[in-house]
């Protein structure tokens, strides 16, 4: 009996893992961009990849059209090691890497700037995953 409940247990507590794997995993950003257009580029705090090949941003509410790309961690670096999303105003935008990145381990930033040139300032905030 009291093997079948932990039993029970244990699948419980997996599955609850599995549902909340994703935003387990996420990191975050926040993202203040004022114009002029040049020099607007944001960079993320560096986050580690887990080899599932799943990266994604999600901003948290509706933002102004916002450009992200993955890059690598180094400061500044605008590197990409994934496809270049564009025109993100909500929603979960799925990115695929470039052929030889996103293996376990390796560690990448979330890069973004404003799709529009011509934009009044605004902020652009929520989750990611290298």
């Amino acid at each position: 009996m009291l093997k079948r409940n932990v039993t029970k247990i244990l699948a419980l507590v997996l599955s609850l893992l599995a549902v909340t794997s994703v935003s387990a995993f996420a990191a975050t950003y926040n993202f203040y961009f004022t114009p002029p257009f040049v020099g607007s580029i944001r960079h993320s705090s560096p986050a580690t990849a887990d080899g599932a090949f799943t990266p994604y941003v999600q901003p948290s509410g509706t933002t102004n059209a916002t450009t992200y790309v993955l890059t690598m961690p180094e400061p500044n670096s605008i590197v990409t090691v994934s496809n270049t999303r564009t025109n993100i105003t909500s929603g979960i935008a799925h990115f695929t890497y470039n052929s030889g990145y996103g293996g376990a381990g390796q560690r990448y930033k979330l890069t973004g700037y404003p799709s529009n040139t011509n934009f009044l300032e605004y902020r652009a905030a929520g989750n990611w995953k290298p």
